[in-house]
């Protein structure tokens, strides 16, 4: 895409670009971040942050070698790196128990980990006793029944614990939540369905709105824009965007309204300037398709 030579960059004098959750990009993405650093030119610098113990896409192309690829793609200049190691929400305890599993990961080589560099540190402690950090409940997922009951019964147990530490201190509506983590979109329905029958009450939320963000909608607008520099569609959509927004009447500026349109159809070099019959096939905005009615004797 980036040696196209529809690319046209002269007035894209962007600083910065700034990738978070780098861990799960692919490759595809990976050159089309790097491409188009390079295409903003020396001056821009590329922000990337992430973290491999959250990958999460490898089904989509994703791998554990994400920054070792872009840090050695060639031409956008030298890399700077930080680490984060202090962690403002999670239990200290759970932490250093986090770090006993990643260690072990680490030295089997199932993903890069070293203790200086990646363990995570924290001044939080709850009010939880060692033993309630982590509850195991054994059950074999072919026993649905009573998957289900258990499921249900450490619903309640730790409602019942909330209610305890809410009579010693008031507590956000986050920290009322009880999240429950699927692997399949399946397994919801199953256990709405479930959870129905017992009496409890679930809300569920699942999906993503990633792609109806308005920035991530201003994101495509200037991918299109830059990969289309002559396409009038995408340069207005990238005007009313907010890397550039001007507030100006896209409707007036091409000469076209709601009820005197621009009609597209095909015919013979012969017919322009005469007035002739149109079939309208499909209506947008500011402009129509139609077909040209030919005269018959």
């Amino acid at each position: 895409m980036f040696s196209s030579k529809n690319i046209y960059c002269k007035f894209n004098k962007f600083k910065y670009v700034f990738v978070d959750e780098f861990q799960d990009t692919d490759d595809v993405q990976i050159e089309t971040i790097t491409g188009l650093q390079k295409l903003f030119g020396p001056e821009c610098r590329l922000f990337i942050v992430g973290d491999l113990k959250q990958s999460i896409y490898r089904f989509r192309g994703a791998t554990l070698s994400a920054f070792e690829k872009v840090t050695d793609t060639s031409g956008i200049g030298k890399w700077k790196n930080y680490t984060l190691n202090r962690n403002y929400r999670t239990d200290r305890r759970l932490l250093d128990r986090f770090h006993l599993v990643f260690s072990e990961m680490g030295s089997e080589q199932i993903l890069p980990y070293e203790e200086t560099r990646d363990r995570l540190k924290s001044r939080v402690k709850k009010e939880y006793d060692d033993g309630q950090l982590i509850c195991k409940v054994n059950v074999h997922s072919k026993n649905k029944e009573e998957m289900y009951d258990d499921l249900f019964k450490e619903i309640t147990n730790q409602i019942s614990k909330l209610e305890i530490i809410s009579r010693s201190r008031k507590l956000s509506a986050e920290e009322k939540k009880i999240a429950i983590l699927v692997r399949y979109n399946w397994q919801i329905t199953n256990i709405l369905k479930e959870a129905d029958k017992a009496g409890v009450t679930i809300k569920v939320t699942e999906g993503g709105d990633l792609y109806r963000l308005p920035s991530t909608m201003d994101l495509y607008k200037l991918v299109m824009a830059i990969t289309h520099p002559r396409n009038k569609v995408y340069l207005a959509n990238l005007v009313r965007s907010n890397y550039v927004y001007l507030d100006v009447n896209l409707a007036k500026i091409s000469g076209y309204t709601e009820t005197n349109k621009l009609v597209h159809f095909k015919g013979d070099q012969s017919l322009i300037g005469e007035i002739v019959d149109v079939k309208i096939k499909e209506s947008h905005l500011y402009s129509m398709i139609g077909e040209l009615i030919k005269e018959t004797n």
